[in-house]
């Protein structure tokens, strides 16, 4: 239960000065009068009465729960400013005090200990939500165990075959409004690349571009992003990452193409993530910000290296996230490198992108820098992985 305030009223008010958020700051700029500012002093300046900043201030407030206790909590103005910087910096200096009474004068306005037995008490300490209700990461979690037990997908009609579907599509819907707003549109003239290793020794005549594209049904791999049997094209931001990513050793020979797409693509893209900007206007914070987790775990998943000999069945958590992907309407998924400094792009259909030329290199220097493991475990991968 929250305590009333003991302090300034509601005709008390603070100004555009007083915060570094744009939301807030135009707030008061529209809807503030002239007049001096209660909380930090300046004068002939556009100000707002705190009653007018309670309800999104409260709505922020549910972003963060009770704490435990004093190791996992701390005070929610502390938190609200490491995560967002609402507050201007004339309200920062020494400890804070100043900005904890302004958020608590604006938090705290009109409560009545008699009557508001839901709202907490904002004096207590606080710790950041882990999930929305909804625990996007942890349905995540469990659509992992379940793919990664070979309990999800239903089998496959093999080559040729139709592709292995999802069991219920319900369970596609809440990873689908997750992605439905992070797409870039790649143009045709985006630069994309694609490397392969001259391994055949006995062959002396360079691959031509055609050579260069995915490989055919029968020979395509389980790889990240594909089923065995089901091509797509990997390829990658640039040049070295793209080299970095067939894992080249000291004097490899590679080929690397330059490929040209056929048109545009719709691409998700998860290496450049919009960010939330302001908390404040946003009806859907806590699902948004779920979204956001979510979507760096499939940046991850799709990055996570690949071990050679690993089993098929540990592709099949990125497979799914590329099957949410199509199934929104994306041609493909731009992802993290592990490998080079840049990023790689799959592009669903095969057929998206053309080789318009081929260079040859040969790997003059690997660089690998290590630190020292202490722990006793020697697997890099984290659970259910390993």
């Amino acid at each position: 239960m929250a305590h009333r305030r003991d302090g300034p009223k509601a005709t008390s008010a603070c100004c555009e000065r007083c915060f570094k958020d744009p939301v807030l700051i135009e707030k008061i700029r529209d809807e503030g009068r002239r007049g001096t500012c209660a909380w930090c002093g300046a004068s002939r300046i556009k100000v707002l009465d705190i009653a007018a900043l309670t309800d999104v201030f409260r709505q922020l407030a549910r972003q963060y729960a009770s704490a435990a206790s004093y190791e996992t909590g701390d005070l929610l103005d502390v938190l609200i400013q490491e995560d967002w910087e609402v507050f201007a910096d004339v309200h920062n200096e020494g400890r804070g005090e100043r900005r904890r009474e302004l958020l608590l004068a604006i938090i705290e306005f009109g409560l009545d200990p008699r009557d508001d037995v839901d709202e907490p008490d904002y004096r207590d300490l606080f710790a950041r939500r882990a999930t929305s209700a909804v625990d996007l990461e942890g349905r995540w979690e469990e659509r992992v165990i379940e793919v990664l037990g070979e309990l999800y997908w239903v089998p496959s009609g093999g080559v040729g075959g139709d592709p292995a579907e999802p069991r219920d599509e319900f369970d596609f819907d809440y990873l689908t409004d997750a992605v439905a707003e992070v797409g870039t549109l790649y143009p045709s003239d985006q630069p994309l690349y694609r490397a392969r290793i001259h391994a055949d020794r006995d062959r002396h005549t360079r691959f031509s571009p055609e050579e260069m594209g995915a490989p055919p049904p029968e020979l395509t791999p389980t790889g990240r992003a594909n089923r065995r049997s089901e091509p797509v094209l990997y390829l990658a931001s640039d040049e070295a990452t793209a080299l970095a990513e067939v894992r080249a050793w000291k004097g490899a020979v590679v080929a690397v193409a330059h490929m040209q797409l056929t048109g545009p693509a719709r691409v998700l893209d998860l290496v450049r993530l919009p960010s939330v900007g302001s908390p404040f206007g946003i009806e859907h914070l806590t699902w948004l910000l779920d979204a956001r987790a979510l979507l760096r775990r499939l940046g991850v998943e799709l990055s996570r290296p690949v071990i050679p000999g690993e089993e098929d069945r540990h592709y099949l958590p990125s497979q799914h996230a590329c099957d949410v992907a199509r199934r929104a309407g994306y041609n493909g998924i731009a992802y993290p490198s592990a490998m080079g400094a840049g990023h790689n792009v799959v592009l669903f259909e095969p057929t998206a992108a053309n080789a318009t030329e081929v260079l040859y290199r040969r790997v003059s220097r690997v660089i690998c820098e290590s630190e020292e493991l202490r722990s006793v475990e020697v697997r890099a991968d984290d659970w259910p992985y390993d």
